[in-house]
């Protein structure tokens, strides 16, 4: 079986707008040694159709099946817990990824089954202190889509992530809960990944610009990875070692 290899997005194909110098190189030299890919990515604030627009544009050969977010793999999270109602704090297109999987998002807590978090650029007290009361009133569970800290913009900026939103409803509580999260370094990614393209953990090799997320998910479930940028390889001479080990 062939390797694929498994790139995540913010940080290493690109920096918002901007390409990373070497990607489009190298995904040219894994399309002519015929190595599949697919994408990964902690944003909850694109739906996959958003994200393979955004690739397609910036140059990428990519398709809405081989584009993973965290907010279609929460999504497929509750389907498998039976959750269809959730409190929402995150972007609209998060909501729009919940409701085309059949999931409704509601504005009383009364009416949910979960908090759902993501990355929500108009964050409010008040969608805070609504949280607040779904877990300390209705002990609902928490489930995170990612709790990145930051992600990169390009020009050496970042911005902050999902994690502040995450951290401040969990600030606001007297005691401290468990809670769900099923992005990265979580290896939920992974494993629906491998079982909708009938791929083996031996086969499957993880490219990302984050130790604590994408190394971190590759190591917990036991298949290669490469970490790339300023503390790693090139991605173009992670591409080149992996054609060489192909097959």
């Amino acid at each position: 079986m062939n390797k694929t290899i498994i790139f995540d997005l913010d940080g290493t194909l690109y920096f918002g707008s901007q390409i990373a110098n070497e990607a489009p190189k190298a995904l040219e030299l894994l399309m002519e040694a015929n190595i599949d890919w697919i994408f990964l990515t902690n944003n909850s604030t694109k739906t996959r159709k958003q994200i393979t627009d955004k690739l397609i544009d910036l140059g990428f050969t990519a398709c809405e099946e081989i584009v993973y977010t965290s907010a279609y793999i929460t999504a497929q999270y509750l389907i498998q817990h039976q959750i269809n109602k959730v409190l929402l704090l995150g972007e609209e297109s998060f909501q729009e990824e919940l409701f085309q999987m059949g999931i409704h998002t509601v504005s009383n807590p009364q009416n949910a089954q979960a908090i759902v978090i993501g990355l929500d650029f108009s964050i409010s007290y008040e969608k805070i202190e609504n949280a607040l009361y779904a877990v300390n009133n209705l002990h609902l569970p928490i489930i995170a889509s990612n709790a990145d800290k930051n992600f990169p913009i390009g020009n050496q900026r970042i911005r902050p992530g999902a994690n502040m939103i995450l951290s401040a409803l969990l600030g606001s509580l007297d005691t401290s809960i468990d809670y769900t999260l099923v992005g990265k370094p979580n290896t939920f990614f992974l494993k629906l990944i491998t079982q909708r393209h009938n791929l083996d953990k031996n086969n499957i090799i993880v490219v990302g610009d984050s130790m604590e997320s994408d190394i971190e998910m590759a190591k917990r479930y036991g298949c290669d990875s490469f970490l790339v940028g300023s503390h790693g390889f090139t991605i173009q001479d992670a591409t080149n070692i992996i054609e060489t080990k192909r097959g």
